[in-house]
């Protein structure tokens, strides 16, 4: 640019600006282009989405990669050398649990798949069968889904003698069973507890 009453030549630099602090801006010096590269997030951690998530910020995120393969049979992982997901198969069948709940100190998990377990609670010779789904809510007393558990295997409705028609539900993974049973429609917990692996 040239002042025109000075004579004086002015070089002002090109403005590239993209308000998006999520890219790095400058201006290509061959072709007087600009240019809005992304912002390089990268923590050198293969397991570990990388994005800059926030345009207004330039806040980098890293979140684990999601590794599950929706299959409640296998153990996912993230191999940290490669970032190649892992799924270990995992084998319940046939595993006995120990611990007190709803008069039931013993369960044994016969099958499991990726739609339903099949139990026996303690010496009934009536096998269960589970349907995961959205665990039952009893008022004041929800039981979300347990974040490490494998298995979530809610519920089903079993008419015991006392107290009458309880809906239980479980929750399973390799090494700890979960149970609650309740009637859903007045909202009473009748009883919980905690097994683990023999």
């Amino acid at each position: 640019m040239c002042d025109s009453i000075e004579g004086v030549c002015y070089h002002v630099k090109k403005t590239c600006d993209d308000l998006n602090l999520c890219t790095q801006d400058d201006c290509n010096p061959e072709t007087g282009e600009c240019e809005f590269i992304p912002k390089d997030c990268s923590d050198s951690d293969p397991c570990t989405v990388d994005v800059c998530a926030s345009p207004d910020f330039g806040t980098c995120t890293h979140d684990p990669k999601d590794c599950n393969d929706n299959d409640p049979c296998t153990a996912d992982s993230c191999d940290p050398t490669d970032g190649a997901c892992v799924h270990t198969p995992i084998d319940c069948n046939g595993t006995t649990y120990t611990g007190i709940a709803c008069g039931f100190d013993t369960i044994t998990v016969i099958s499991i798949d990726a739609t339903t377990a099949v139990v026996i609670l303690k010496d009934n010779p009536d096998p269960l069968t589970f349907t995961y789904g959205t665990p039952s809510l009893y008022a004041g007393y929800p039981h979300p889904p347990i974040p490490e558990m494998v298995y979530e295997a809610p519920h089903v409705n079993v008419v015991f003698s006392s107290p009458p028609d309880l809906t239980m539900d479980l929750q399973i993974d390799p090494n700890t069973v979960v149970m609650w049973a309740g009637d859903t429609s007045t909202g009473w917990l009748g009883c919980s507890g905690e097994f683990t692996k023999q």
